[in-house]
């Protein structure tokens, strides 16, 4: 995990790359300039293209108020933190079981690699697809030993990966 993000901190840049770049720059720019809490909440949930992707706006809204610029080299580093979160409730998963640890080396060995470049080095992509993943781990994750708040915040993972991305109905 070390290495992974070392990799990604050296060679991730500050460079917007393929077409869902103006949806983040337009969404951060809609806000900037919005006149009131409506239009902003308006930007927000603007359909881009085929997708709704309010839940990576958000995201990428709270790296913005945190750097004060739209960082693609921040926003590559924060977007590839959906991996080890994946592994994390994994982990939480299989705690109890003999062999956890053997488990947990393979999953971070299949989830944790360098070979599909693109999605690791390009914060659009990372964001779409990353935590359309995580999102669904998670709302599986809540659904086990359900509950009543259990299901609510399951419901809120499956919105949430609903609005990172159009693929991200098939949680549902």
């Amino acid at each position: 995990i070390v290495h992974y993000f070392w990799f990604l901190n050296s060679h991730a840049i500050n460079i917007p790359h393929q077409d869902d770049i103006y949806d983040f720059l337009q969404f951060v720019s809609a806000v900037e300039s919005a006149d009131s809490t409506r239009d902003a909440l308006n930007a927000l949930f603007t359909q881009y293209n085929d997708h709704r992707t309010s839940a990576s706006r958000l995201l990428v809204f709270g790296v913005y108020l945190a750097e004060g610029e739209l960082n693609f080299h921040t926003l590559t580093l924060f977007a590839n933190l959906a991996l080890p979160l994946i592994l994390l409730l994994f982990y939480l998963t299989v705690r109890e079981e003999k062999y956890r640890w053997v488990y947990l080396l393979v999953a971070a060995l299949l989830l944790i690699n360098l070979r599909y470049f693109e999605i690791i080095l390009f914060s659009q992509a990372a964001f779409a697809y990353y935590y359309v993943f995580l999102y669904a781990f998670a709302c599986i994750f809540t659904l086990h030993k359900v509950s009543g708040p259990k299901f609510v915040l399951a419901v809120v993972f499956c919105t949430l990966s609903s609005l990172t991305m159009a693929s991200g109905q098939i949680v549902w």
